[in-house]
Order: C-alpha cells, then structure tokens, then sequence
C-alpha cells in the first residue's frame, strides 16, 4: 500500500462534505458537460489512457504510481479511483479495493461503476447482506444503465438462491434471461438449473451450523442429528475458521455445501460428472464421501477462489493449495516422487499446457508445499495474487491463438514473487524428489 494511497483515503474520511469547497463541486457533484457527467467511465486525464495500457499489459506497479500521481494533482477522482480499485482487486488486495470504491462513491455518487464494483467485491467475499443494500441501492438509482441494472438484478438473485428465496430467485433470474444480453442470459437458464436441482435437494435432511448449510444425501442416515454435529458440523466449523484467519479474510456467511454418497448420485442429481466441482461465483460447494477430496478441501476451494482476488488459472496451483490446507496428504511429495523414480514426472509447463491430464492434485500438492516450505507463506501468497496478471500480460502471449507461454511467463511471476526464475525452482523442487523429501 503506498502512502499516497493511504494519503487520500485519509483526505476522503476527513474532508466527507468539504470536498466540494476543495475541488469545486456542489455535494460531490461534477460540472455539467464534464466527462464525469456525461459518461462516468470517461477518462478524466490523458494519464488515465496510459495507466489502463500499463494494466493491460500487466504492468500493475507503474499503472499504481501514475494513478497516484494523478490522484495527487486532481483529488479525489471517481473514474480514477474505480479503476484503481479494480486493479487492486485483481491483485486481491481486496480492503484496499473496499476503500477506493467508497472513496469514489463519496467523490461522485452518481459513479454507477463504483457501486457495482462494490457490491460485487461484497458478493465476492460472501458479504451478501452488504452486497445486497448496494445493489438494492443502486436499482433506485434514475440514470441506471441496462447493463448495470441486469448486473444488479442478477447478483440479487443468485442472494435470493442461498437464501432459500426460491420465488423472489426464479423472478430475478426469469427477468435476466428475458432483458439480458446473450451473457445475461447464459446466466438467466443456469440461475434457473441452480434453482431446480437445489429444489431436488431440499428434502435431504439438512443440518446449519454456524458456518455453513450442511445437505446431507439420504443415503448417508449415520449422519443425523447429533452424529452430523460431531462427524462434519464442529471440525469443519473449526476448519473454517482456522483457515480464514490464516489467510486473512474476512469471514463469509454461511453457504450450502452438499454431501453426496458418490460421484455417481451426484451425476444423477445434479447432471454433474463429479462431486468435486465448487460454483464458486454461486457460493455453492459439493462433494462425494469415496472421494480423494473431503469436505475441507470443498471448502478450501471457496477460500482459494477469493484469496488472491480470483483463482489463479492453474489447476496445478489451485489442487495443490486446497491439498495443503485441508490437509489432505500426510506425505504430500509421496505421488510426485513415484512419478519422478518412474521417470513420469510431466515438467511444470506440461501440466499448465494440459490442465485437464495427469495428477495435478497429487502433483500440485508436493510443488505447493515445496513453494511454501522453501520460500515461506507470505511469498507464496505474493505469486498467488500476481499469478493471473503476470501470466495473462501480452508479452506472455503466442500466435494466432494467443496460447500463453507458460516458461516465460512463470519465470517472470517467480523472479516477482520469490526472487528466483522459474527453471530453478522447478529444478530444486525435483531433485528435492530424488532426496525423498
């Protein structure tokens, strides 16, 4: 966080209705015929244009100083401070982004992105009372854009949905898929899927704990009353909380997580291959008892999805830290090693290229924990913030495809985070196999 940010942030809180004598602006409104005025996402400064080139092209600290400089010379600028926010976000400095977009909200209420911006991030951490006022908020709002307003009616209800408000859900998502646009609409038919399979469900019996909405399969009847409060309520409660707290989260209201017999009454039900899938956008977790994944790692998935800003695109990465916080492997090297003496040990660049072969959680498990062991936690959470923008900036791109180029890019996120290029680690980590680690 640089002091310039924090500089205005204290200027916002402390100057609240004043602003207008600072910047000229009667209730923190914009002169008529100002960008600002006629289209709210309008650039504001010719520096502006050069900031989002240097966030396209992933280069987030230069874009953060040149917003700061403009924000130094202009104040508190709604369009500037939104799109900082975002870029924040993405890097899952996610208080940070909270601030920027209230800042610009108090700047200029009539900033519609910001709301939306906002209400998303709330829904995005399982905020969804405050989710809700603002999207609730901002449907008020006479100069609603379409787009805006279906983001709005959307996000109300998905809330609708984990509230149970199964009426209230359909009429919202029904709306989508009659206004929207052809994302929208997408959006609209699977809101409804969700309601209909989740109505199938409804009849299993049900235990709430404090934190989450446990659905048990009426196939498992050991798990009833007090055995369900004992076997899965208390320890994944306690989960939970321990993990939230180590990755530094907020809390998030309770989600449903459904608990199946197996793979196969979960494809019966839910039309799902597998009870190891996370709707992570929907707050909506599953897994099957003879599975390789627990309850846990179902619930590391929801965290890991909302730690760094957005779940880095890498199934590698994400299987490998839901592994290690879950706990999942009490020897958690022991599949690569097999793979490594066998001389089947796929290269770290093959397992990104084909993310649906091999054994990316039995792999992924001993290379996160290799990160972590060696380089410490704090780094390892820096590469999981910078990962989606590192490896998705331009220069990392290839031919007509724009296929990511996996060494170059994870060089550059390594020598970011952990100050070492990628070559190494990936060495050290495989001879650490070799040496039964």
């Amino acid at each position: 966080m640089t002091r310039q940010f924090l500089g205005w942030i204290v200027v916002l809180v402390l100057l609240g209705p004043g602003l207008s004598a600072v910047y000229g602006q009667g209730d923190g409104e914009p002169a008529m015929g100002s960008p600002e005025w006629d289209d709210p996402d309008a650039p504001v400064d010719k520096r502006f244009d050069r900031a989002r080139k240097l966030h396209v092209e992933g280069r987030f600290d230069e874009a953060f100083a040149l917003y700061d400089e403009i924000l130094a010379d202009r104040g508190p600028d709604a369009p500037t401070l939104t799109t900082y926010g975002n870029m924040k976000w993405k890097i899952g400095a996610m208080k940070e982004a909270e601030d920027l977009f209230l800042a610009a909200i108090k700047s200029m209420p009539k900033h519609i992105k910001a709301r939306q911006f906002l209400g998303q991030l709330y829904f995005h951490q399982g905020r969804r009372k405050e989710a809700r006022a603002v999207f609730e908020e901002m449907l008020k709002l006479p100069w609603l854009r379409d787009n805006v307003e279906h983001s709005a009616r959307l996000n109300i209800a998905r809330i609708d949905l984990l509230n149970g408000k199964w009426l209230d859900a359909r009429k919202g998502f029904v709306f989508i898929r009659k206004e929207g646009n052809k994302a929208y609409r997408k959006s609209g038919d699977r809101g409804l899927r969700m309601i209909r399979d989740m109505l199938a469900l409804e009849e299993w019996p049900r235990y709430d704990s404090r934190r989450l909405y446990l659905h048990f399969s009426p196939h498992l009847r050991q798990f009833e009353g007090s055995a369900a409060k004992k076997a899965f309520a208390e320890p994944l409660d306690a989960f939970l909380e321990m993990a939230v707290a180590k990755l530094g989260m907020p809390m998030p209201e309770p989600w449903h997580l459904y608990i199946f017999e197996d793979d196969g009454e979960c494809s019966v039900k839910t039309g799902r291959k597998t009870a190891h899938g996370w709707d992570y956008s929907w707050w909506l977790s599953y897994v099957a008892l003879d599975s390789d994944y627990g309850p846990k790692h179902a619930i590391a998935h929801q965290l890991a999805a909302r730690w760094g800003g957005s779940r880095p695109i890498s199934v590698l990465m994400v299987e490998g830290f839901c592994a290690y916080m879950a706990g999942d492997f009490k020897n958690p090297h022991a599949r690569a090693a097999a793979l490594y003496e066998a001389g089947h040990l796929p290269s770290i660049e093959t397992l990104q290229k084909f993310q649906r072969k091999f054994d990316q959680f039995g792999i992924g498990a001993s290379f996160v924990r290799y990160l972590i062991d060696t380089y410490g936690f704090d780094k390892f959470h820096e590469m999981w913030r910078w990962f989606n923008v590192v490896v998705n900036a331009p220069q990392h791109k290839q031919g007509r495809s724009r296929e990511i180029h996996w060494d170059s890019a994870l060089d550059e996120l390594f020598r970011k985070a952990f100050g070492v290029g990628f070559a190494d680690v990936e060495r050290d980590w495989r001879r650490s196999l070799s040496r039964g680690r």
